[in-house]
């Protein structure tokens, strides 16, 4: 009873902090709107849609070089290599990723793979592995391209985490399928019968330095749609790539829904107005959720299309 106790009461707790953090990241974007309503208003806005078909592009080619990773992964992880599913599932997975809370993203593919009859342990197992090298590829990005406005001191902690998780990989490339296996044999789960490659995780983490490299360059092309003036393409990678990580770090929290938002707002404000910066990360956002609606339309056109393959 104490323990269900302690459980249902960390539920409660995590809940309220969720609530804590949605609140005071909304709380942040109204003061600043009604504190600078009129910088919003008098800063020289201007609409090249010449570079909206450049923002569609740069995402759906980052879509496409995630998916690109994800496919080895899946061919290496099961036995499903079908791309065509593949492409299906990881599309709507990735659009429920918009939604707060990581068990949606992860939620999501594995209801839909556990249709396709896939091992959720495999397809679990794949996915952490999609986290730890999303998350080395952006250190990388940031490493190559870094933000101009950040402290010198964060590139010792993002060199050290960037540089262990390459030389652990280059040394050890199986060491997450062991720690994975450990975790199974904790819960008398079946063990991964799966050895990796260095290849194979450089080649992953390439696709996934690509996805970095072009979202950022949509940031720019977004930027550069809107003001007369944006930042250099590397600042506007550099600002991306910072802000997607802190993303991906609210992760361990209840809830991260606006701090990628207000990150990128408070780094573009080395360039533009705060509230200049937040309109536009707000913009992206959307912009981006847009995009990611049509790929999964994309998505489920060409599952449709082995659909009726398959019946003829």
């Amino acid at each position: 009873m104490a323990i269900q106790r302690m459980f249902r009461q960390a539920q409660l707790n995590s809940r309220l902090w969720g609530l804590a953090i949605i609140l005071g990241v909304a709380g942040v974007f109204g003061i600043t709107l009604i504190r600078e309503w009129d910088t919003l208003a008098a800063f020289a806005w201007q609409a090249e849609w010449r570079n909206l078909p450049l923002i569609i592009l740069t995402h759906f080619l980052a879509l496409g070089s995630m998916f690109a990773a994800w496919q080895g992964m899946m061919t290496s992880f099961t036995h499903y290599k079908n791309w065509r599913g593949n492409l299906r599932i990881y599309s709507l997975s990735i659009l429920a990723r918009r939604i707060p809370l990581p068990i949606w993203y992860v939620g999501s593919r594995l209801y839909f793979y556990k249709r396709e009859k896939v091992s959720l342990t495999k397809i679990a197992s794949a996915t952490a592995l999609e986290m730890v090298l999303i998350t080395f590829s952006g250190l990388a990005c940031y490493l190559l391209l870094p933000e101009p406005s950040t402290k010198a001191w964060l590139w010792f902690p993002i060199l050290g985490a960037a540089g262990s998780i390459f030389i652990v990989a280059a040394i050890q490339p199986n060491l997450v399928v062991k720690l994975i296996n450990y975790v199974l044999g904790v819960f008398e789960k079946e063990s991964l019968d799966l050895t990796l490659t260095r290849a194979e995780l450089l080649t992953w983490s390439a696709f996934y330095l690509g996805t970095w490299l072009l979202d950022g360059t949509g940031l720019y092309f977004t930027i550069a749609a809107l003001t007369a003036a944006p930042p250099s393409l590397p600042a506007a990678i550099g600002v991306s790539t910072i802000s997607a990580l802190v993303s991906i770090l609210s992760l361990l929290l209840p809830s991260g829904l606006g701090l990628k938002e207000l990150t990128m707002s408070a780094l573009l404000s080395a360039f533009l107005p705060f509230s200049v910066g937040m309109v536009i990360a707000v913009t992206y956002r959307l912009l981006n959720t847009l995009i990611e609606i049509a790929w999964v339309g994309m998505g489920e056109k060409v599952g449709g299309m082995e659909k009726i393959s398959l019946m003829r």
